[in-house]
């Protein structure tokens, strides 16, 4: 993979999660008559508790696995996005709120897993004088792919998307996009091909 394709996946996979993070409050608003305030007091509290709960399981659970081979970190990777993807979907598609804010429980704790795990795997694969840029590198894949690309594409999806659906447009739109998140799972699993050999040269220059 590398550590520039490592930060490529991050990307893809940011993309599309921060996107939904970023109109999640106005979908609720928009599809769900719910106030701001009352998302934050849901969504935000129950969401944030998962996260944090899903960044420390998926850490463990990655470095026990790895003990088997180090391939086991990107699959760990590819399963958080790939199981996590149908989840926020479910958020948005569902009709009830409650139930809505109810499933990002199990969204926080299996998708807030993958970008700990391929910081990792992008260190394992940098020399030593370079894991300081390699961070570097994979934060700006972060902010300036994900996060800029990920809430531009999705707004622009929905306004392109206003005259068919109204004010469910936003919430089609995310749908749309959330699904491409499937082909960060492919290629992270590709990935797990060639991580061996990857992870020989970087100890061999390092």
């Amino acid at each position: 993979v590398g550590a520039t394709v490592v930060a490529f996946l991050v990307m893809v996979a940011a993309a599309a999660g921060t996107g939904f993070g970023f109109w999640l409050p106005q979908m609720f608003v928009r599809s769900h008559q719910m106030s701001l305030a009352e998302f934050g007091m849901s969504y935000g509290i129950v969401n944030g508790v998962a996260g944090v709960a899903g960044t420390l399981l998926a850490g463990t659970l990655a470095d026990r696995l790895a003990r088997q081979g180090p391939r086991w970190r990107l699959r760990v990777a590819a399963a958080s996005v790939a199981f996590s993807m149908p989840i926020l979907i479910a958020i948005c598609a569902v009709p009830n709120p409650r139930v809505a804010v109810w499933l990002s429980v199990p969204s926080g704790i299996i998708g807030a897993g993958y970008a700990p795990v391929l910081f990792a795997i992008a260190q394992s694969l940098a020399p030593a004088r370079l894991r300081a840029v390699t961070s570097s590198v994979l934060i700006l894949f972060i902010t300036g792919g994900g996060m800029l690309i990920g809430p531009w594409l999705l707004g622009a999806l929905s306004d392109l998307l206003a005259p068919r659906f109204g004010d469910e447009s936003l919430r089609v739109a995310m749908i749309a996009v959330l699904a491409t998140m499937s082909f960060g799972v492919i290629s992270l699993l590709r990935g797990t091909r060639t991580l061996m050999s990857d992870l020989a040269k970087s100890t061999a220059n390092a």
